[in-house]
């Protein structure tokens, strides 16, 4: 069952359940795309280092290897 609703400043019939809108999806998708980029950004910064350093900042060679690090990092 659908809920409808009065939107009370103009008085039109707004849908509760509905979709975002074509700048919002755009904007969304914008934003994956930025997080991505830094992502590979940090990574490529990352690989760079030498091993003692990755260990100051807590990393190690090994994890970042992994195809999903900085995934489950942020």
């Amino acid at each position: 069952m659908a809920v409808t609703t009065l939107d009370s400043f103009e008085g039109r019939a707004t849908d509760k359940a509905r979709k975002p809108g074509l700048f919002a999806r755009m904007y969304q998708a914008l934003v994956v795309s930025r997080e991505r980029e830094a992502r590979r950004y940090v990574n490529a910064y990352l690989r760079s280092l030498d091993d003692k350093t990755l260990a100051e900042l807590g990393y190690d060679r090994a994890e970042i290897a992994k195809p999903d690090f900085m995934v489950s990092r942020i």
